[in-house]
């Protein structure tokens, strides 16, 4: 997660704290500050003030009460449940917001997940596979073109190498294919699979050649998913 999400998170997160804060002093009315009074002899100060007659005592009236604070508001629950709602809303626009951000942040030139330059024609022969590292993609061309197979293994998501040294699934060249180290999955240069669980073959990426230059279009959302059949479906010509 990037740093433009956690900082909506945390955006979030302070403000549901902050409502909180408010429900709760809602729900807890102020308490009035009580008066110090301090026992100092008599004749050392002069108060404007007139003493408050105590009872029992002359010129206090019979039978009176403490006087009572002003009266305390209740709560009102329509604005309580107003504000748990609201902040409920929020939340759930929060978890909106971080789930389709990475859908409309502008995707970095070069790396996976944006537009990446694999090298110029001039690069490849007939057979020969290199892998991209910062695309997550191997170039590999066959007879009828190129081909940009994501590295992941279709079957749990491995990432699946490329055996230089191993013997040929496919009539291009005497050796090379590609072996999945997880569950076994073999498949040829053109990422078709020969042997092992996997479900399907290895996931193409958009392809374009532009002026001798081959670019690769890379990220899950593009990914191109094919039928065991198509064995040479979709390579782009050189």
């Amino acid at each position: 997660m990037d740093a433009t999400v956690w900082i909506l998170v945390w955006s979030l997160a302070a403000l549901l704290l902050v409502l909180v804060a408010r429900a709760r002093a809602m729900v807890q009315p102020p308490v009035a500050p009580v008066p110090v009074r301090r026992s100092l002899p008599p004749g050392l100060y002069a108060s404007t003030t007139a003493p408050t007659p105590t009872a029992g005592a002359p010129g206090a009236p019979s039978g009176s009460a403490p006087a009572a604070g002003p009266p305390i508001d209740p709560v009102s629950r329509r604005k309580l449940l107003r504000w748990v709602g609201w902040t409920g809303i929020l939340l759930v626009l929060g978890q909106l917001a971080v789930s389709f951000l990475p859908f409309f942040w502008p995707r970095k030139v070069g790396a996976f997940g944006g537009r990446v330059l694999a090298g110029n024609v001039s690069d490849y022969d007939v057979g020969d596979v290199k892998k991209i590292t910062e695309g997550k993609f191997f170039i590999s061309r066959v007879p009828e073109g190129f081909l940009a197979l994501w590295q992941r293994c279709p079957h749990l998501g491995c990432s699946v190498p490329w055996d230089a040294n191993g013997p040929s699934l496919d009539s291009i060249k005497p050796q090379g294919r590609f072996n999945c180290p997880c569950h076994g999955s073999q498949y040829d240069r053109y990422g078709q699979i020969i042997a092992g669980p996997a479900p399907r073959p290895m996931d193409l990426f958009p392809i374009s050649i532009e002026n001798g230059r081959i670019y690769v279009q890379t990220g899950p959302q593009v990914a191109k998913q094919r039928a065991v059949a198509d064995h040479q479906k979709d390579p782009t010509p050189a």
